[in-house]
């Protein structure tokens, strides 16, 4: 091979991947309900916010987009392998402490955490989650997820309990993954609770189960 060609080939495996989620016409049906047609495309960087009331379809989106639920019609494209969710089901054992949590965590992530998103719960490794708030319990749980480097975040109801302090962390952590170039899908109840982000992020509104 000449040298021109091979000094190509290694600039291709240099090449970071290029990551981009395309879901198109995509409806779910269940029972009673029915969710779509949707579309919607997401970048590498970019954050998408799904906007609905309880019932509204936020959740079975989310494991539809995990392949956790499967879709009735359209299809979805480019979904990163590397992937991680919150919310969607509980990750904390009431008996362990932070540190326990963070521990296996990372063991089941198959690498060690960044500390830097680790430091607002330098003082408190040792407490029991079983003494936590609900709001606490959802902090160090995104707070755990979101020191792995991973290629989409799923947020389920993120922000819900937390206090204005801890919901300011946790965006900043946020923020530091879009930048990394990571993609985001947030649910909310309502836009105003997205207005108020650090970050740019679209907004699709569910409306009981429709879009």
């Amino acid at each position: 091979m000449v040298p021109a060609a091979i000094e190509f080939l290694r600039i291709l495996r240099r090449r970071r991947r290029i990551l981009s989620l395309k879901v198109t016409d995509l409806r779910l049906r269940r029972a009673q309900f029915e969710l779509g047609p949707l579309s919607f495309e997401l970048e590498a960087g970019q954050c998408c916010g799904l906007i609905g009331a309880n019932g509204s379809g936020k959740s079975s989106l989310l494991k539809a987009l995990l392949g956790r639920l499967q879709i009735s019609s359209g299809s979805i494209m480019g979904l990163p392998r590397q992937r991680a969710a919150i919310g969607l089901e509980p990750l904390l054992i009431e008996s362990w402490s932070i540190q326990n949590f963070i521990d296996w965590y990372s063991l089941l992530a198959g690498r060690s955490p960044d500390e830097t998103f680790l430091s607002a719960l330098k003082s408190y490794r040792s407490m029991k989650i079983s003494w936590l708030s609900s709001g606490w319990k959802r902090f160090v749980e995104a707070s755990c997820v979101l020191s792995h480097s991973f290629e989409i975040y799923f947020l389920d109801e993120v922000f819900v309990h937390l206090d204005p302090r801890r919901r300011e962390q946790l965006e900043s952590l946020i923020h530091k993954r879009l930048q990394a170039g990571a993609m985001v899908i947030l649910t909310a109840h309502s836009s105003s609770e997205l207005n108020k982000l650090a970050f740019t992020c679209r907004q699709i509104v569910l409306d009981e189960g429709t879009s």
